[in-house]
This record gives structure tokens, sequence and C-alpha cells, in this order.
């Protein structure tokens, strides 16, 4: 009997909390506590202006059920801490700025203490009554006034406005925030964040998965963010048709970022699609960039995927693997460019277009870049009685076995920006050259050296040159028993 005492007071335990729980959710809702009423007419500014500052001073979550909230001022964020606002969901909750070049959400504007953190905003789209320009700076749906840490920005849209989330200059920016399943809809017209003016390292930050549609977006996309111990899981771009550049990440930021792929866009103008400041560390798993209707064709100026160390030495730069296609490609179309500093791409894969990895006669950057595919330790199989081309890619080590019939050629690699220093082959002749029928080392026209010595290590390495054969030198010559 006790036993069933305890489960029946335990079962009514839970009921009372789960009616406790609910009556709390419908008593901190906008509508009853704040009175808005979301009909897409009324102006709801001041009902969820109190609303808010309610939430925030009495450290509680409030709920606001779908619909559109109409607002014709800023609604201000006081600082505090432990607060919630939740949507029902992103699409079905909206908050509508009729006010033009204003903010929606002003983050902590009137004091930086208390500190504002562990709060959550998630499950509403942001959105103005009408179109605002890029020159309306201040059209960002989310404001950061002050400093903010440990929070979460998830389930949000942004349907228009300049830049979808700024923070103020001058002020530390956000920290300790995972941010996720955020949606920068094409009706933004200067990007999806500007962090222009942080003063501090912006520590810990965690973006989970973006979307962002480009067609408005003049950029750049992602503007002087920055941070240390930050982590990016999967940003998805699409339609960049105003040629936007899309990232520009702040000197000394440390960041890792496991995807990215740039579906379409129209780039006909010099551009850095990323730019990387001095001394900044970033790793980037993946990227891809294609599409039915990815053009690459510059009037004026080099086109770059990744520039890095601008301003200043690289701090280092990795990507495990890259996808580059284009329906459209002409004119000086560059992987990457860098000064000084370790920049290494692990595997490439690039269309039949005339990509060049980097310009190597006016950048450092083949100085300190390494393409593991191109520079890969592996042996050949016999080459055989025959010529041979080296194509950027094959074995590192080039065996010939077989005895010569006739004088034969081997071929160095002569597209000047599709190398970098360190480059290097390997011919190993054993049982190939007899008497007159010899191996002539070339790059174009220009005889680097002719073997005519069988059982022999011959080993020419590639350092930085804007003439190819000029940047191949023998820097090894070895018998074999």
């Amino acid at each position: 009997m006790k036993l069933h005492g305890a489960r029946a007071e335990h079962s009514g335990l839970i009921a009372s909390r789960s009616q406790l729980e609910a009556l709390q959710q419908e008593d901190f809702s906008a509508r009853a506590r704040g009175g808005a009423r979301g009909d897409g007419k009324t102006d709801d500014t001041i009902a969820l202006q109190a609303w808010i500052n309610f939430l925030v001073a009495n450290q509680k979550r409030g709920t606001l059920g779908a619909g559109t909230y109409c607002i014709s001022a800023p609604l201000v964020i006081p600082a505090g801490f432990e607060w919630a606002i939740i949507g029902d969901i992103a699409g079905g909750t909206r908050i509508l700025q009729t006010t033009d070049n204003v903010p929606i959400l002003d983050i902590a504007p009137n004091s930086p203490k208390p500190l504002t953190h562990t709060w959550r905003i998630s499950n509403i789209e942001f959105d103005y009554a009408n179109e605002q320009p890029a020159s309306h700076e201040n059209a960002n749906p989310i404001l950061f006034s002050q400093m903010v840490c440990e929070f979460s920005l998830t389930g949000l849209r942004f349907a228009r406005g300049s830049y979808a989330i700024k923070v103020k200059p001058g002020i530390g920016g956000p920290w300790g925030g995972v941010w996720d399943e955020l949606v920068f809809e094409g009706g933004l017209s200067a990007g999806a964040m500007q962090w222009t003016g942080c003063v501090n390292g912006v520590p810990n930050n965690k973006w989970g998965r973006f979307f962002v549609d480009c067609h408005r977006m003049i950029g750049p996309v992602f503007k002087d963010v920055r941070g240390y111990n930050w982590v990016v899981d999967t940003i998805e771009f699409i339609a960049a048709q105003q040629g936007a550049q899309l990232f520009s990440i702040a000197a000394g930021s440390i960041c890792s970022i496991r995807a990215i792929k740039l579906e379409n866009g129209v780039y006909r103008r010099s551009v850095n699609l990323f730019e990387i400041g001095a001394g900044a560390h970033v790793t980037v798993g993946q990227f891809h960039i294609g599409g039915n209707a990815m053009v690459l064709r510059s009037e004026r100026g080099a086109i770059t995927l990744f520039a890095t160390g601008i301003g200043g030495p690289t701090g280092s730069f990795e990507i495990d693997t890259l996808v580059a296609t284009a329906t459209e490609l002409d004119g000086d179309v560059f992987v990457i460019s860098g000064a000084k500093g370790p920049m290494r791409i692990r595997n490439m894969s690039l269309d039949g277009h005339k990509w060049q990895i980097c310009d190597n006669g006016l950048s450092a950057t083949g100085d300190t870049l390494v393409l593991d595919q191109y520079k890969n330790d592996r042996v050949s199989r016999n080459l055989g009685d025959a010529d041979y081309a080296v194509a950027l890619g094959d074995p590192n080590i080039l065996s010939f076995e077989t005895p010569f019939t006739s004088p034969r050629t081997l071929r160095l690699p002569s597209a000047a920006n599709s190398m970098f220093n360190g480059l290097y082959y390997v011919v190993r002749l054993y049982g190939a050259v007899n008497r007159d029928n010899n191996l002539a080392i070339q790059c174009g026209s220009s005889v680097k050296f002719v073997a005519s010595v069988d059982k022999t290590l011959i080993r020419f390495a590639w350092r930085r040159d804007a003439n190819a054969a000029s940047g191949w030198i023998m820097t090894g010559y070895e018998p074999l028993p």
C-alpha cells in the first residue's frame, strides 16, 4: 500500500509541476503578460517593451506565440541575465519593424552592468515593412550595443535589413555563444553579420548551421568577424549575384570551419572571396564552389578564393578538401594568395577551366604554400621505354626500368602559377640508360640536365619563380648499387 501511495503521491507531484509550468508559460507569454496582439496591424511596441522589461528584471522565460508583431521603434533588451524569449516557430512568429533604418532588437544599450549573460532568443523571424538598402546602416534586426556572453541564438530568420546582426563599434564582441539554424534571406542588402570595431578577443563562440541567400548582398557577407576557440560547423551560401565577398576574418583570429559551400554567383571584378587577416590561424574542412550558374569572369583585377595575411604575415591557413567548378571562368582566377606564414591545401579538385593556384610572379604565396596531393612521396610504376610528361599530382618518384631503344625525354611541369617552393621530383634510372640512349630532363624547351649514367637517382626541386623553367634546380644526384 505504501508503494502505491508513494506512486500516487509522485504522480500528483508530476501533474502539479506540469500544471505549474503550463501556467507559468501562459503567464509569461507576450499576449497574457504584455497585452501584445500580434495581429499584423496593431502597434505592439509598448506592450512588447513592457513584457521584455518584465522578463529580464524577473529572470523569466517568455513565449511569443504565432503571429506578426508590428513595432515602430527598436525593442531594447535591458542589461540582465537568465532570461529567454521563445517564438512559436521562425516564420510563424514574426516581429515586423515599420520604421526604416533602426534596429529591431537593441541588446543592452544602456549599461554594461550587470553583464548580460545566460540568455536565449529562438524561433523568431525578423522583418521590415519596407526594403532597407545597404546604406541604411542601422537597419539591423539584432544590434549588440554592449558585450554579452553565454547565450543562445537559434532557429532565427532574417528577412530584410542591411546587416542582420551587427556589433556596435568600440565594444567587446559577443562571446561564449551558440548560434545555430540561422537563415539569412535574400532581402538583406549588405550581409549577414558585421563585427567591425570589436575591441576584445571574442572567445568560445560556436556557430552551427547557417543558410545565406546572397541575392542582394553587396558584402562582405560576414564582415570583420573574429574570435578564438571559435568553431563553425556548416555555412551554405547561394546566389551571390552581386559578387559579394563571403568572409573577412579579423586579424589574430583562431577559427575552425567544418564545411562551406557557395552555389552559384556572378563575379566580374577583383575580389577575395575569403579574406583572412594578419596573424590569423584558420582551418577549413571542406569548401565547395559550383552550381549551374557559377560565373568567375574577371573583367578587371584578380579573383581569389582565399586571401590570407591581409595586412601582414599569415598566421596559418589549411584546407582539407577543395572542390571548385564554374560554368564560366576567364581572366586571373586564383585559388590562394598570402604573405609569408604556412599555407596548406591537402586535396584539391578543379574542373577543366584555366584555374591558377597562385600568382608566383607578384606574390610570395608559392614560397610558403604546400599542396599535399602534388607532394605525395609516391613511387610510379615502371615508366618504360618512352618519353614522359609529368602532370601535377603524379607520383614524385619517377622510375624508368626498361632499356631505352633511343634517347628519351622527361618533361617537368611548366605552369609556374600552379607550383610552389619545395615541389620535387626524383628520377630513378635503373636498367634504362645505355650507350647514347640517355634521358633529357626538360621544362618546356629548356634542358635542365641530360642523364647518361644508369643506376642513379636525380632530384629536381622547384623554387618560386615567374619563369617555370628557371625555378627547377637540381638538388640531388646519387648513384645506386
